[in-house]
């Protein structure tokens, strides 16, 4: 990823629920803008590491986020 910028838009949080659901922080100004920066990263010991969102939803007043491949609260 050297040659591309990486910009940091949000963080996700601790794990909600059990089947591989996590919040999810925005940085952006309107917080459902996050959702418009595609492809997501994250960074696993120190490299970037695409990631892809299978799903969103608001609970209460936060977002939470479901990875594909996470279906549980261990692998999430």
């Amino acid at each position: 990823m050297s040659e591309q910028k990486i910009e940091v838009v949000g963080k996700l949080g601790s794990t909600y629920g059990i089947r591989g659901w996590l919040r999810l922080y925005s940085s952006t100004e309107e917080t459902e803008s996050i959702f418009d920066y595609q492809p997501w990263f994250l960074k696993i010991k120190g490299q970037w590491q695409p990631i892809e969102l299978e799903s969103w939803r608001y609970h209460n007043n936060d977002l939470i986020v479901k990875l594909k491949g996470s279906d549980d609260r261990e692998s999430a």
